[in-house]
């Protein structure tokens, strides 16, 4: 897990120009990201206190290594935040909880009378301000003495007990559904209505992996996928997949519709299974058409020529979402 972070961690290096960081407090995104100045300050705090409406798993891992860090100085940490609509990723406390373990104090915001919505983003142009004690002492008092309020008399401990009852409740929220579909329409795409993810167990932040794969390898969707490809007229495409077999399912399905198809995935070969540059190769010079990858592309790949992709699998994180959107573009 801490070499799959500090990856994602030299990834988002890359494409922040950390020369056009100021040193404003006023932070507005695009070119000017909360993020380095979010590390900056870990690196030379005392305390930290962390107060947002929820979390995810890809905002988790972006400073989890930095809260390690943290620790490891004695450096006392808290975060306060939400179970409202069930928004809050309940992989993204367990992540907390296995690496850091008991070292910090992790709590829900427990106040069903009151709304909570703290809110500070890692991405695009979102606007924040930063203010310190030395420069403005009446600020922090009334923001630190609010934090201290809510997190000592409107909160739950977030035990092994409660994160289990949490994850039982947890559902991905009905919102993203029409998010989703909202999206499909406005760019273009097709959103996958062959599979009810509602019938699949979910447990710990994660599918049933052998649920997942028996569900989106039934026939009518290999066949809806297949049409909607054949509508676009796509030269080069790649498609991400949940598993070996459901990558060797879906070039077999493709190969079949005489549409010459790979399956790029690690471990054990099968039948359509081809090496990462072979395939590449291949898909480059038209040999293939499509490449039906596990894992093996979410980053790193520049292929200017790939003009489709296809996500069929659901994707929890965002960040492996947009570097696998950023792949034909």
């Amino acid at each position: 897990m801490i070499d799959e972070i500090k990856k994602l961690d030299k990834v988002l290096e890359k494409e922040i120009d950390y020369n056009t960081i100021t040193t404003s407090n006023s932070i507005t995104g695009d070119k000017d990201h909360i993020y380095p100045k979010l590390k900056q300050s870990f690196k030379t705090s005392t305390t930290i206190d962390i107060i947002v409406s929820f979390l995810m798993e890809s905002g988790v891992k972006l400073l989890l290594q930095d809260l390690k860090e943290a620790l490891n100085r004695g450096v006392k940490i808290r975060i306060l935040t939400g179970n409202y609509l069930k928004i809050t990723q309940p992989q993204a406390l367990y992540l907390l909880k296995s690496e850091l373990k008991d070292k910090v104090d992790l709590r829900f915001y427990n106040n069903t009378n009151k709304s909570f919505h703290p809110k500070a983003y890692i991405s695009s142009i979102e606007w924040n301000y930063r203010f310190l004690k030395s420069t403005a002492p009446n600020d922090f008092k009334v923001f630190y003495d609010t934090f201290e309020d809510l997190f000592n008399n409107h909160s739950l401990i977030i035990t092994d007990e409660v994160l289990k009852d949490y994850s039982k409740q947890w559902t991905r929220p009905n919102i993203y559904k029409d998010i989703e579909k909202e999206e499909s329409k406005e760019d273009n795409g097709i959103y996958d209505e062959t599979v009810n993810y509602e019938d699949i167990d979910y447990k710990n932040g994660k599918y049933d992996d052998k649920q997942l794969e028996e569900a989106l390898m039934l026939n009518k969707r290999g066949e809806v996928i297949l049409n909607h490809y054949l509508k676009y007229n796509s030269k080069r495409a790649i498609g991400f997949c949940t598993s070996r077999h459901h990558a060797e399912y879906m070039a077999k399905v493709f190969n079949e519709n005489n549409i010459p198809s790979a399956a790029v995935y690690s471990g054990e070969k099968g039948e359509y299974s081809e090496e990462r540059n072979i395939a590449l190769s291949k898909l480059t010079s038209g040999e293939v058409k499509v490449i039906f990858s596990v894992y093996m592309f979410n980053e790193g790949l520049d292929v200017p020529a790939i003009d489709m992709v296809m996500f069929l699998r659901p994707t929890q994180s965002p960040t492996i979402f947009l570097q696998q959107l950023g792949i034909n573009g």
